[in-house]
């Protein structure tokens, strides 16, 4: 299995098999000295994070050569922070969340124009393309936007939460974003509703190809939902405790089986949707896998 994280001061760690490879990437700043910002962000071989620049590098398959891509990005006029990338699947369509609610969307992975956003508004920190037209983005306050038609045009979801929303995934007819103080926002047979699985601040989640969803999030809190349970949305989730007590904050999907899970120095991967997981070593804090 292969994966990309990324972290604090540019880091990049790319996971081939059992090697884990290091790089990092920076910029130079309008004084022209080179800086390594921390990255947030990370979809395929796309990196962002907090460079008023907008870091976006994209690199070889392997994860060992990296490149500063500028098309289409604002160079040091907002100071938006890039925090979220997602592709549809299968396509070069992708959509990057950021400060002040900015979304940017690219459709051959290269060029990015913004789509969404404006000085002063709420931060979105999650972004989730079911597939090239339908697009959810979620953030401060219980904020989150859809569009159904690529990102030209954006319609606001009234949750009834205040929470900050840090992670939205999407598929098999379900919409799940979660946030601080274990909050869940969902959408399921036409209707958004929300409740609390845990009382830790959530982070991150992501859905598998057929549907599988873990969430993660502070003091080493996993969540598995079970698809096939009855009962209220809370009764979905089982949490797996004892994997690590570190702030986790990023996770990702490959396929059913295949996950990985990134924090403060944590690199956690399953081959068993979850069951069992292989801690890899790193000291350095993770924001992003993918």
């Amino acid at each position: 299995m292969s994966f990309f994280a990324v972290g604090d001061d540019g880091l990049i760690l790319s996971l081939v098999g059992a090697t884990l490879r290091h790089a990092r990437v920076g910029s130079y700043d309008s004084q022209g000295s080179y800086h390594f910002y921390n990255l947030n962000a990370v979809a395929r071989t796309h990196v962002a994070g907090e460079d008023f620049e907008h870091v976006v590098c994209v690199s070889d398959t392997d994860g060992l050569y990296w490149f500063r891509s500028q098309q289409g990005w604002h160079r040091g006029t907002t100071g938006v922070r890039v925090n979220a990338i997602a592709f549809a699947r299968g396509t070069l369509t992708g959509f990057a969340a950021g400060d002040d609610r900015f979304v940017l969307m690219t459709t051959n992975a290269k060029d990015w124009t913004t789509r969404f956003g404006g000085t002063g508004l709420r931060n979105l920190r999650a972004v989730c393309a079911a597939d090239e037209h339908q697009v959810w983005v979620a953030g401060d306050e219980g904020e989150i936007h859809k569009s159904s038609d690529g990102g030209s045009c954006w319609s606001q979801v009234d949750t009834r939460v205040s929470k900050h929303l840090r992670g939205i995934c999407c598929g098999s007819g379900l919409v799940i974003a979660v946030g601080d103080d274990g909050i869940v926002v969902f959408h399921k047979n036409g209707t958004w509703r929300h409740t609390q699985i845990t009382g830790k601040h959530l982070r991150a989640v992501a859905m598998s190809p057929n549907g599988r969803v873990i969430a993660v999030g502070d003091d080493g809190w996993i969540g598995i939902r079970q698809p096939a349970a009855s009962g209220s949305e809370a009764d979905h989730w089982a949490d797996h405790p004892h994997v690590t007590s570190k702030h986790l904050r990023g996770v990702t999907a490959l396929d059913d089986y295949r996950w990985a899970i990134v924090g403060d120095s944590t690199f956690l991967t399953s081959d068993d949707g979850g069951i069992h997981w292989h801690q890899h070593a790193t000291s350095s804090t993770l924001n992003a896998v993918c």
